[in-house]
């Protein structure tokens, strides 16, 4: 969450530009537009960031906050805020798991494909069109958590590419956000952790 160096206008347009060029060369299927934007860039960033890929067919996920999580969410495929993030964008209370239920279909009234809210220690709620799910993840006592959202929307795109229903991929992504918390040195996530942690996932579906 710290601002970052300030940078120019000049430097905004010339990321929207790499942007379209590897939309362009790479044919991504999702563009993420993960965390704060830098001071002396405009907060549409993200929404002009999510138009390029729309342009260039690739789904869009903006994963940030505030002004410019509420300007991208009109265009993006998948929301994925955290409780204290999905509060904000709904103005309304997200106390736990309960308020997530709720919370997580209205989130859909954007225009979003699945919205999913994290709820760190009590898992994530996924909403799409045929349904709402919680799943959740045996606690580990110690671990850092940095990352472990960024693993956790990892493991939902990959799953999601590879065809999982949003049940299945919720539980992938429970499992990695939760295995980043058993990262050794340099690696943030291994295979193997996820593995394990998916087997002992609950999951349910309340609607």
């Amino acid at each position: 969450n710290p601002r970052g160096p300030e940078l120019s206008a000049a430097e905004g347009e010339a990321l929207l530009a790499a942007v379209r060029r590897a939309l362009v060369e790479h044919r991504p299927a999702w563009l993420a537009a993960c965390g704060s934007i830098p001071p002396g860039l405009p907060s549409d960033l993200y929404r002009e960031a999510g138009r390029l890929a729309r342009e260039h067919g690739a789904r869009f996920v903006p994963d940030c906050d505030g002004e410019p999580l509420r300007l991208a969410v009109a265009g993006a495929d998948l929301l994925v805020p955290n409780a204290h993030e999905a509060a904000r964008l709904l103005g309304r209370p997200v106390r736990g798991v309960d308020d997530a239920l709720a919370a997580a279909p209205a989130l859909l009234d954007t225009g979003a494909a699945l919205a999913v809210i994290t709820l760190g220690a009590d898992g994530a709620v996924a909403a799409d069109a045929a349904g709402v799910w919680h799943a959740v993840a045996p606690p580990v006592a110690d671990g850092s958590a940095v990352g472990a959202g960024d693993a956790f929307l990892a493991a939902l795109l990959l799953a999601r590419e590879a065809g999982a229903a949003t049940p299945d991929a919720l539980r992938e992504a429970v499992a990695a956000g939760t295995a980043a918390l058993l990262g050794r040195g340099t690696a943030l996530v291994e295979p193997g952790d996820v593995r394990a942690v998916a087997r002992d996932v609950a999951l349910r579906r309340t609607a």
